[in-house]
């Protein structure tokens, strides 16, 4: 069983403490924290991250999405390895926001689980 801190640093209500998301709530965190980083975020693994973030100044099309579904399999192969992925769908839902859904099997069970990551530009 994984265990790791929540990141939205809720206090647990019982004990103050800060919470643990365990299972397979972890394993989502992880994969969102590993899309959302781009190179160099990390002082001393700057290849850590997709930089799907570059992507989204640029015109969307079918080469865009490609690529960003590219980089998405190279991070989790590299840095989430009890994750196998089944499918990546990018699509462009406004001019500026794209989602990126992704089906995943985690490793020891074979139910398919979905996560959906908006990606916005802040302007």
């Amino acid at each position: 069983m994984r265990n790791d801190i929540d990141l939205n640093f809720i206090p647990h209500p019982l004990t103050g403490d800060l919470s643990v998301k365990s299972g397979r709530h972890s394993v989502e965190q992880s994969m969102k924290n590993l899309i959302l980083t781009n190179y160099y975020e990390r002082g001393f693994n700057v290849e850590t991250g997709s930089n799907i973030t570059d992507n989204l100044f640029e015109q969307f099309t079918p080469l865009t999405a490609q690529t960003m579904k590219d980089n998405i399999i190279q991070v989790l192969r590299n840095f989430e390895p009890n994750v196998e992925i089944v499918q990546i769908i990018v699509e462009q839902e406004e001019s500026n926001v794209i989602n990126v859904e992704l089906y995943f099997n985690i490793f020891n069970n074979p139910e398919v689980r979905s996560v959906v990551i908006p990606i916005r530009r802040l302007r």
